[in-house]
């Protein structure tokens, strides 16, 4: 009986010790949702009164306090801003590696890249992406364009291709391909066109 007294008293300190890092825990969580809500008001109060490097300074010191995705993304978005392309396409790839079920940070470095003229750059990260997920449609029409943009004609085919075998077999991809290959693909393109 005196077992089962001292178990009873082991299971209530248990579920007490519990219970006391939950709260914690919640008030830490508090802490950090306060934190990150309020720069991004104040952050957006300096970006409405053209105030950029202030909202700048209010991300970088909301960061070291309660590193949050959120807070990394307006930081980039502030860096674009600023036109400092390179420094928003950066924080975005050191983003994804924190936060690797954030896709939009990816799919944002890729247009820094494009705004810094960065084409190798920008092509290498869509094609990170469509490793990530094959089936992004709009990022691999971006990838065939940026293809065709420098005349690597084969790896927009291949793209284009892919496309097509997978379920985008429209008008757009059959379009893309006769503009690539005409001679293979005039049948189906003037089939579709009528």
């Amino acid at each position: 009986m005196k077992i089962q007294f001292y178990k009873k008293i082991y299971f209530i300190f248990i579920c007490l010790l519990v219970l006391l890092f939950l709260s914690c825990a919640s008030i830490a969580g508090q802490q950090h949702d306060e934190i990150v809500y309020t720069a991004i008001n104040l952050a957006s109060s300096y970006v409405s009164k053209n105030m950029y490097e202030e909202a700048l300074s209010v991300y970088d010191r909301a960061i070291k306090e309660a590193a949050d995705f959120r807070l990394n993304y307006n930081k980039a978005i502030i860096l674009s801003s600023l036109n400092r392309f390179e420094e928003a396409a950066q924080l975005c790839n050191e983003s994804f590696a924190i936060y690797p079920y954030i896709i939009s940070f990816k799919k944002a470095e890729a247009y820094y890249l494009s705004m810094s003229g960065n084409t190798n750059a920008q092509i290498d990260v869509l094609n990170e992406i469509i490793n990530l997920n094959p089936y992004d449609i709009e990022t691999r029409k971006q990838l065939i364009d940026l293809y065709l943009s420098i005349d690597n004609k084969n790896e927009a085919l291949n793209n284009a291709v892919w496309l097509f075998e997978h379920g985008s077999a429209d008008v757009d991809t059959v379009q893309i391909l006769y503009s690539i290959n005409p001679d293979e693909w005039s049948q189906l393109y003037n089939l579709l066109k009528n």
